[in-house]
């Protein structure tokens, strides 16, 4: 068994890639519902820490729902590739889509900016301005929660152990993980209907002047096709 073969789905026709792929949503949908409703169980029975830890995997793996839908939406090519290898493993880009879904971007250059920013690896801030070096904080954020640590700052050295300020359970599910329960309500993650979003998609070219607007048209032109499908 090769484990991380993601990448292995650009080498399927599309037929076997919309069948391949729809039962892939069904497992990620499936598994992240299920760690959120244990990290809420977690959260109620005083298990603070564990209650995030699993929180926090819930809304990788929905992003893991969004990555793979996202890969649908990419031309043929190394345009899913590229973005299957980038993203679907990588904790950082998980963390950026969870992040992404809470906000309200007016259009696509907002988003890119948005992006842009949550990648940086290390940034300076401080009260002054830029007194200070900081790490990423979606990754600083998630290794707190999970991880004790040996750290260095300034001219010391000492031990950390996961932030209990960070370690409040989640008692709602996250926009990412609704998102992605309604579009499978909605019948978006057959295969009939990936095909459709597939058709629409990789036609669509978006810049950054791309407005919520449009994308918003473009998701109504999708779903009625979508659910007269037999």
């Amino acid at each position: 068994m090769r484990a991380k073969a993601i990448v292995d789905l650009c080498q399927l026709s599309d037929p076997d890639l919309f069948s391949t792929v729809s039962a892939g949503l069904r497992v990620l949908l499936g598994n992240a519902l299920n760690l959120h409703r244990q990290a809420v169980f977690a959260g109620r029975a005083g298990h603070g820490q564990g209650g995030v830890i699993l929180g926090g995997f819930a809304q990788e793996e929905a992003a893991k729902f969004h990555i793979l839908m996202d890969a649908i939406r990419c031309p043929r090519g190394q345009g899913i590739s590229s973005h299957l290898r980038r993203h679907f493993y990588d904790h950082l880009a998980r963390g950026i889509y969870a992040e992404h879904y809470e906000n309200c971007p007016a259009d696509f250059a907002d988003v890119r900016s948005y992006v842009d920013n949550s990648r940086v690896a290390l940034y300076l801030d401080g009260p002054e301005g830029f007194e200070w070096i900081f790490r990423n904080q979606i990754v600083e954020r998630r290794e707190q929660q999970i991880y004790a640590d040996y750290v260095q700052a300034d001219d010391a050295h000492y031990w950390v152990r996961p932030n209990g300020l960070l370690c409040f359970a989640p008692h709602f599910p996250p926009a990412i993980l609704n998102v992605a329960r309604a579009l499978a309500r909605a019948g978006l993650t057959t295969a009939p209907a990936l095909a459709v979003v597939a058709k629409l998609w990789r036609m669509f070219q978006i810049c950054d002047g791309t407005s919520w607007g449009e994308l918003n048209k473009m998701n109504a032109e999708v779903q009625p096709s979508a659910l007269t499908i037999p």
